[in-house]
């Protein structure tokens, strides 16, 4: 269900940014800033950058998965950094 992934994954790094401090977590299978799979078991546990595969909250919220949307807007305003679409093909808003 990766619709799962997709909401746990935005949601953690939220939390990890604006109530614990911008904390870093792992993440395995990510390539060109787009996350491909989550490991359930091994992603997300806190780690120590500069480690490969070990990004903060901020960075976490700027990674795209792979299932966003490729006809809808898919963007983000956080503080202020607002993206256009995190896919970067153009999009439709209505």
């Amino acid at each position: 269900m990766w619709s799962r992934e997709v909401a746990l994954h935005y949601t953690l790094a939220w939390f990890d940014k604006y109530l614990l401090g911008d904390i870093p977590r792992a993440m395995s299978d990510v390539s060109g800033n787009v996350i491909n799979g989550v490991d359930a078991f091994n992603d997300y546990a806190p780690c120590s950058p500069p480690q490969a595969g070990c990004y903060t909250a901020t960075e976490r919220l700027k990674l795209v998965h792979t299932h966003l949307s490729s006809t809808w807007c898919s963007r983000f305003d956080v503080g202020g950094d607002t993206s256009g679409d995190m896919k970067g093909g153009g999009c439709q808003t209505q």
